[in-house]
């Protein structure tokens, strides 16, 4: 269906803008020497969580938090 596969191709250019964004901020912050604190509480970020999301803004307990 070409309608659905038009829609898929926005949702996933759409993803990839946002993943795109979320690097450039993360680069930002490296050049700054904030890459690893959470934005929200200024504590650091678990390496594993930057390993597994290297541009995670939050620490695993703020990030929680938002979600709720």
């Amino acid at each position: 269906n070409p309608e659905t596969s038009s829609k898929m191709q926005r949702m996933l250019l759409a993803e990839a803008e946002m993943g795109l964004r979320q690097v450039g901020l993360a680069r930002q912050r490296l050049a700054e020497g904030r890459y690893g604190e959470c934005q929200r509480c200024g504590e650091p970020i678990n390496p594993a969580r930057l390993a597994a999301l290297p541009a995670a803004e939050c620490c695993l307990g703020c990030a929680d938090q938002a979600r709720v």
